[in-house]
């Protein structure tokens, strides 16, 4: 009995690697055989499964200085789509923020939440959505999206809806993820308790003037964001100080120390393996996280990995097309169409560029995305020991903010009149 245990132990096992052997390995170019699903070269756009739209990363044609020439034709997407989209978009928004909450909130009863959960909780809760066609580059990039840190909005291309869903929930995630990113998480968050006049005659520049009147005067609450608008808040410093005198804004959350940052053992991890330089794995000071810090980018793609993946879990891709679309979509082209990736090869070599906020579009697909657990069971690869399991450590990290205490923050309290 004993042999024979031993034997159908040795035997499962057997099939279980020659499985593991089977699958491809979760990259770039482990995957390279779902392009096959792809449509022939001249037409510009995949339609997905429910409606759903893909840019063919074949069309078009690559050019002997190495450039890709393509005029990328607007989505054929009628007034009613765009209609549905905005309702998708609109549902999933607030399905990912959830799904967000849930993460930060790490099963903490409301009794038992730091002073760090809270923090990230409200100001998660506090973001709004805008869908615009401004954000779809005249219907050519449906998956476009921009979070504006001052205003505390998301802003999103209106057919983003009509993308397949796990690249939307990533996409919402990612953008999302910038207001609790590892620099914007440093900045401290303001509300706004009537208007905030400028001094007479002040002359500002024209980026601080549209800090001004686009960010701070349109919100009621705010954040002082000194790692991606520096030059804007530093000369607005005095007025800002001005404000806070007078009693016009109040500060409602202060900014996380550095060491705080609870994802930062993912980013050690990221260095630890390569990926990322000492100076992009240091969750530096405001002062000095600037948009050369791909800290920024990195630990938002955490997030929209994360989600993206239990989006998957529980909507598993059913065919080769619809795996291919999980994947960024210049990630896809530099995959099945030889295409160059946005920040080449020959400035990576192992290291961030020496300027950009973002790792090359290959490796953000590669040590996020497709590091996610969730993401390499619905796309049926194994996991690519080159980058480590560094997704995996995710959890664990983002549960030490449950131990993460804030400076406490003294209420407003309105002056009687």
């Amino acid at each position: 009995m004993k042999a024979l245990i031993v034997f159908l132990f040795c035997g499962l096992s057997l099939i279980n690697q020659a499985v593991a052997d089977a699958q491809p390995t979760c990259s770039l170019d482990g995957l390279k055989k779902l392009c096959d699903s792809l449509p022939a070269s001249d037409q510009p756009w995949v339609q997905l499964p429910g409606g759903r739209f893909m840019q063919n990363p074949r069309f078009g044609k690559l050019l002997e200085n190495g450039k890709f020439a393509a005029d990328l034709p607007p989505a054929p997407i009628t007034s009613a789509q765009t209609a549905d989209s905005k309702k998708t978009i609109k549902s999933q928004f607030e399905e990912v923020k959830n799904q967000m909450l849930e993460d930060i909130r790490a099963g903490v009863t409301d009794a038992n939440l730091s002073g760090g959960q809270k923090q990230w909780m409200g100001i998660l809760k506090n973001i709004k959505l805008e869908t615009n066609s401004r954000m779809c580059d005249g219907g050519t990039d449906l998956s476009s999206g921009h979070f504006d840190d001052v205003r505390q909005v998301l802003e999103i291309c209106e057919n983003a809806g009509l993308e397949s869903m796990s690249r939307l929930t990533w996409l919402l995630a990612h953008e999302m993820g910038h207001s609790i990113d590892g620099c914007v998480s440093q900045a401290d968050y303001y509300s706004r308790n009537g208007h905030l006049p400028l001094p007479s005659g002040l002359q500002l520049s024209t980026a601080a003037q549209r800090t001004y009147e686009n960010g701070i005067e349109k919100s009621s609450f705010f954040a002082l964001d000194y790692s991606s608008n520096t030059e804007a808040l530093e000369e607005l410093a005095p007025v800002v100080a001005d404000w806070k005198k007078r009693g016009l804004i109040t500060l409602k959350y202060k900014g996380l120390k550095p060491e705080q940052y609870p994802l930062t053992p993912v980013l050690k991890c990221l260095k630890d393996n390569g990926v990322l330089t000492e100076g992009g794995a240091k969750v530096k000071p405001a002062e000095s996280c600037r948009v050369d810090s791909c800290v920024s980018e990195t630990t938002s793609d955490m997030w929209g990995s994360r989600i993206a993946g239990k989006y998957l879990a529980s909507h598993p891709p059913a065919t080769d097309i619809e795996k291919l679309a999980t994947i960024s979509d210049l990630g896809i082209r530099a995959m099945c169409a030889g295409r160059p990736w946005s920040l080449d090869d020959s400035r990576w070599n192992g290291k961030i560029p020496a300027q950009g906020r973002y790792v090359p579009d290959r490796y953000r697909d590669e040590v996020t995305l497709l590091a996610e657990s969730n993401v390499q069971s619905a796309l049926g690869c194994a996991p690519d020991p080159k980058h480590g399991n560094c997704m995996s450590k995710f959890t664990s990290s983002i549960r030490g903010l449950s131990s993460t205490e804030v400076e406490p923050v003294t209420p407003y309290v309105p002056v009687a009149k």
